[in-house]
C-alpha cells in the first residue's frame, strides 16, 4: 500500500493490481490456517487462488503455491496435501475455475472456434518459450 508503483497502476484499471492482491490473500490465508488443514482451508485457498487466475493469470495459482512450498516441505505439514479433503476441495475450486470456459464452449456459435482454455495456455504457458507479441527472451518476467 505504500509503494509507489502499486497506487500508480492501480489507477490504470489494470489488473495487476488485483493478480497481487489474490496472491497476498492466498498466502495470508495459508498462514493463518496452517494448523487446520481441512476441507474449508484447502478449499478457500484454492476458491482465491483460481479467482485470481480468471482476473490476470495462472501466476495466482502458481506464486502462493511456490511461496508456500518451503514451509511444507521444511514443517512436514505436505502430508496433508495427500488427504482426501485436500482433493476434493481442489476439485471443487478447479470446477468453478472452469465454469465460465465450459459456459462460454456451449453458448457460443457453431462457427465460432476460439478456445478459451487455449488462450489461457497461449498467454500463459507458451508465450515464455515461443514469443507472441515480444521479442525479450522467456526470463525477463522473472
Amino acid at each position: 500500500m505504500t509503494s509507489y508503483g502499486v497506487l500508480f497502476w492501480s489507477r490504470t484499471a489494470a489488473a495487476d493490481t488485483e493478480n497481487l492482491a489474490t496472491i497476498i490473500l492466498c498466502i495470508l490465508w495459508y498462514w493463518v490456517r496452517r494448523d487446520r488443514p481441512n476441507f474449508k482451508t484447502f478449499l478457500i485457498f484454492y476458491l482465491i487462488a483460481f479467482l485470481g487466475a480468471l482476473i490476470k493469470g495462472l501466476t495466482a495459482v502458481v506464486v502462493p503455491i511456490v511461496a508456500i512450498l518451503p514451509d511444507l516441505v521444511m514443517e512436514k505439514r505436505w502430508k496433508a496435501i495427500f488427504h482426501p479433503s485436500h482433493f476434493l476441495a481442489l476439485a471443487v475450486a478447479l470446477s468453478v475455475y472452469l465454469a465460465p470456459f465450459i459456459y462460454a464452449s456451449l453458448s457460443c456459435p457453431q462457427d465460432y472456434q476460439s478456445s478459451g482454455l487455449f488462450l489461457v495456455f497461449q498467454e500463459n504457458i507458451q508465450r515464455y518459450f515461443l514469443p507472441i507479441d515480444h521479442k525479450e527472451p522467456f526470463y525477463i518476467y522473472l
